[in-house]
């Protein structure tokens, strides 16, 4: 199967598995008494915490891979989103570079990336694309950092000027831990590049 068309079929079944995953979700329907009582309980609270946005129980944590060079241990949110897409330009050099991440579960991020343009020493097309995921093992509490897994299948959708032309995988160990106002990530990978037209990986 050309890999253009494997790389379809495993975007295609992302996206699909998420959505039976949104859609399986149990809605609770709230009654109009469970409402008033939300709503006088709110009226009844300290207005410095009812305005504050951090105090909100449904309000949705960004987690961002940019724009710093390493990968955070923390999750997405179960059921979230989220898509980030940035330009890299140099000099001969430019792509536009994009990753989406979903929140399967608590502690299983799927996530796919791709480069939508990649222009290198005047050749420009599509660049190659990756599918894998993010598990966290432990989260941050008192002493022990954030520590979670991540892999990465290279899928090979460039032309043969612009990418690997093999499959690839990477893994990798990370760990994030909060020092007061300060974050810090630390992340050790390794990486098998496939031999274009030929057996192993380098």
């Amino acid at each position: 199967m050309p890999y253009k068309y494997l790389f379809r079929l495993v975007f295609v079944l992302l996206i699909l598995g998420c959505v039976i995953h949104i859609v399986s979700f149990p809605t609770a329907a709230q009654s109009p008494s469970d409402a008033e009582g939300t709503k006088q309980t709110s009226r009844g609270s300290d207005p410095a915490q009812v305005n504050d946005p951090a105090s909100a129980p449904d309000q949705i944590v960004a987690v961002p891979n940019r724009p710093t060079f390493s990968t955070t241990a923390e999750s997405v949110e179960s059921g979230v989103f989220e898509i980030e897409y940035g330009f890299e330009a140099g000099d001969g050099h430019q792509n536009i570079n994009g990753l989406v991440k979903f929140g399967l579960t608590k502690k299983l991020e799927l996530r796919f990336a791709n480069n939508l343009l990649e222009r290198d020493a005047g050749v420009a097309g599509l660049g190659d694309s990756g599918v894998g995921f993010k598990y966290k093992l432990f989260q941050q509490e008192d002493w022990r950092p954030t520590l979670s897994v991540l892999y990465s299948a290279i899928i090979p959708t460039a032309p043969a000027e612009l990418g690997v032309g093999a499959v690839g995988h990477s893994a990798g160990i990370l760990v994030s831990k909060d020092f007061g106002k300060h974050h810090f990530d630390f992340n050790e990978t390794a990486q098998w590049l496939g031999r274009p037209g030929g057996n192993g990986f380098d």
